[in-house]
């Protein structure tokens, strides 16, 4: 699914309603045998010496991944040419997409898992592995707005998830591209009588032959109402967990109820993520489930719940039935990172959006350390479905190959023939090298929360429309992401224009989500010479003292924004002595100051100031706090090459140093006069060349390099090394400069 813009990621609308009619008066309930004689009939079921292989997968199989998706929804469909062609591809991993949307019978259901079972053996005798998309809180009942059509909320009202304003989350039709005409959407609550249906259906899953499951939407879905669960199962468990009432509580951010509930949302979610692993884990030990996640970094997470950082759990306990359950220390998840535009993918893109989808892959390898990140890689057409995968490839990512908006396609099987077998080869220096980045930036739920206060426009990228203040690029594509800039929050700002700095400075950085952080994480953040702090007015007293043990064994802090540390995890004010400015040794209201070059404090909004505008001073700030921390560096010429963005990792005792340009970015969107045409915008992002001399300054003595590159227009014979950690490369989108120690 995708978040507020309305978009979807699921079976394209045509799809759907081409196989509506084959489900018509045959899936319903009591008349799945209908269907019982299909699943013998399946394709895809050739001998296993008569197909082609892909690489036996092994057991690092998620960390090596190339996905893609394929719509097995129609039992008459013959999967083995499909199959056949992702072998070829490269493709690794087969996301498999079917009815398991809808409100179906135990019968019906039953059916299914055997026709997954076949298509899962299918997929083994290629060497590819299977992961079956089911939403998880979501159930879809089609024509289920008609009178006389039995809906799961007809049939079970007290499941559902309930708003603040204490309405059920249901909807009908249209309000979302995937939810036909006349359809229900139920949006159902993760404590209510549906978890153990939901779980009975998980454990079949998990004992069809399947790899895994690709579990979406375990969310607080906010197309219709917002702040939802108060579901009485959620109430109850509230103050089971707490000690609080939410009987009565409003939208109020004033009241430490509310506050308290806002967080304890996030742990329920990442909870729940962790028993579904579980449950599916007590069938099949080495079962693997990746939850999708539309949620990203920004303020969506805060209305929607699910926020990925959350690892631990400080007021989210338990159910009684769910004791038995051993947790998985970590969860999987596949990153729903948008495009910003449906119809256009990112060809209309700004310089800046790109950056966002920079941070977006930063920040899901943040989260996911040291488990592998799945993302999707949406793009349009070959160009900027190119650079969205390169930037993916260079963040360390497994790109989930598909053509936006949908998730059962591809851009052009070429392409994906092309990039997939980059990655093929190359897979270890791209998946298994160790980031080398000694710049931090973090990343504080918290603040984000109770700073930006869950706007109702999200705000990933810098680009962003409504019919209001927008008029001419909304009519153009009503396609277009939608609701408010990134420069118009104050945490997100701040904290997307640090990124967005450190990028321009050509400095190899991490972003480090606090909420990910826990005791044990004391070595990880003391591998970074400096840690940038935007915004951060709220913070927990583990962390807080973390910062001051990370500042008192050596490292340093660039801290913005006002009141930084004056509230708790929770939203609550702090006693002023155990203020983070306080434990740090300064007074916020007293302004700016340095602390023996350890603690730099700018009250300004250094980051915004630099989204915004590209403020000189701001970046001279980020840039005296790079210098004088001694943090690790990459030069390139930033006057020439704004638009160039750096990662550097080790492995196997080389330096990979990425290159990604978005050069090719229009410099502002724009309309064409007239009736829109095909493609709307005056200004289309197009590949360009850029001949980048680079030095890395490491401490080996560097032998020689080696240029790589999936570009079609790239010749390794054109790089240059120039001697030491110094390279003269072509760079159209993507280059890979392996520097030999």
């Amino acid at each position: 699914m995708r978040g507020r813009s309305g978009r979807v990621a699921r079976i394209s609308a045509p799809a759907r309603l081409g196989r509506r009619a084959l489900f018509e008066g045959v899936l319903g309930f009591g008349v799945a045998p209908a269907l019982g004689g299909v699943v013998a009939s399946l394709g895809g079921c050739a001998r296993e010496d008569d197909v082609p292989k892909a690489d036996p997968p092994g057991s690092g199989w998620m960390r090596y991944a190339r996905i893609a998706g394929l719509d097995l929804s129609d039992p008459d469909f013959d999967a083995a040419p499909a199959l056949d062609a992702a072998v070829r591809a490269g493709v690794s991993v087969i996301e498999g997409d079917s009815i398991l949307s809808d409100y179906a019978s135990d019968a019906t259901f039953d059916l299914e898992v055997r026709r997954i079972a076949e298509y899962a053996r299918s997929c083994h005798a290629r060497n590819l592995k299977l992961v079956w998309y089911y939403p998880c809180l979501e159930v879809v009942t089609p024509d289920g707005e008609k009178p006389g059509v039995r809906s799961l909320y007809k049939d079970h009202p007290d499941w559902v998830q309930v708003s603040i304003d204490r309405r059920p989350n249901v909807f009908y039709g249209s309000k979302e591209h995937w939810v036909d005409p006349f359809a229900e959407s139920a949006w159902l609550c993760h404590n209510s009588g549906y978890r153990e249906y939901f779980f009975e259906r998980i454990r079949k899953l998990a004992g069809a032959g399947l790899d895994g499951l690709w579990i979406d939407v375990p969310l607080f879905m906010d197309t219709v109402l917002r702040w939802t669960c108060l579901n009485r199962a959620c109430l109850d468990k509230f103050r089971a967990d707490t000690g609080l009432s939410a009987e009565s509580m409003l939208e109020d951010w004033s009241d430490p109820v509310f506050r308290t509930w806002v967080y304890w949302r996030h742990e329920e979610l990442t909870r729940f993520c962790m028993e579904i692993l579980a449950v599916a884990r007590s069938v099949t030990p080495d079962f693997e489930i990746v939850f999708e996640t539309v949620t990203m970094d920004t303020d969506i997470a805060t209305v929607q719940g699910l926020d990925a950082s959350f690892r631990t759990f400080e007021l989210s306990k338990p159910l009684a039935s769910a004791e038995a359950l051993v947790l998985a220390e970590r969860i999987d998840r596949v990153w729903e990172l948008d495009s910003v535009s449906n119809m256009f993918g990112m060809r209309p893109a700004l310089a800046d959006d790109w950056l966002c989808k920079v941070r977006g892959a930063k920040f899901a390898r943040g989260c996911d350390r040291p488990r592998p990140s799945w993302v999707f890689s949406y793009g349009a057409e070959e160009p900027d479905a190119g650079l969205a995968m390169s930037l993916l490839c260079a963040t360390g990512c497994n790109p989930y190959e598909t053509k936006t908006p949908e998730m059962t396609t591809t851009v052009g099987a070429a392409f994906r023939a092309r990039m997939f077998q980059f990655i093929r080869r190359h897979a270890e220096l791209l998946f298994d090298a160790e980031p080398s980045a000694t710049v931090g930036v973090l990343h504080s739920s918290s603040s984000r929360d109770y700073v930006d206060r869950g706007p109702v426009d999200t705000a990933f990228f810098v680009s962003a429309v409504n019919e209001v203040e927008h008029r001419e690029v909304y009519a153009a594509d009503k396609s277009f992401f939608w609701g408010a800039s990134l420069r118009d929050r104050t945490y997100c700002g701040d904290y997307g224009g640090a990124v967005k700095a450190l990028s321009h400075l050509h400095v190899p950085f991490a972003i480090v989500p606090l909420q990910t952080i826990t005791a044990a994480d004391e070595a990880y953040l003391r591998s970074f010479r400096l840690l940038v702090v935007p915004s951060l007015q709220h913070v927990s007293d583990l962390h807080a003292e973390m910062l001051v043990r990370y500042v008192a064994s050596g490292g340093r802090l660039l801290v913005l924004g006002q009141a930084p540390g004056h509230g708790d995890q929770l939203g609550s004010p702090r006693p002023e002595a155990t203020r983070l400015d306080r434990r740090l040794g300064f007074d916020a209201a007293g302004g700016a100051v340095s602390i023996g070059g350890k603690v730099i404090y700018e009250p300004a909004l250094l980051g915004r100031e630099y989204l915004l505008r590209e403020d000189a001073q701001a970046l001279a700030v980020f840039e005296a706090a790079v210098e004088d921390a001694g943090a690790r560096r990459v030069t390139i010429d930033r006057r020439e090459h704004p638009h160039v963005h750096v990662e550097l990792a080790r492995h196997a005792g080389r330096w990979v140093l990425h290159l990604v340009s978005y050069a090719g970015a229009p410099a502002a969107l724009a309309v064409k006069p007239g009736a829109p045409a095909a493609y709307p915008f005056e200004h289309d992002y197009a590949i360009v060349r850029r001949d980048v001399t680079v030095e890395v300054t490491v401490p080996e003595a560097i032998k020689g390099a080696t240029f790589l590159s999936p570009d079609r227009q790239f010749d390794a014979a054109e790089a240059r090394w120039l001697g030491g950690g110094k390279v003269r490369v072509p760079l159209f989108q993507y280059s890979v400069v392996v520097l030999e120690t």
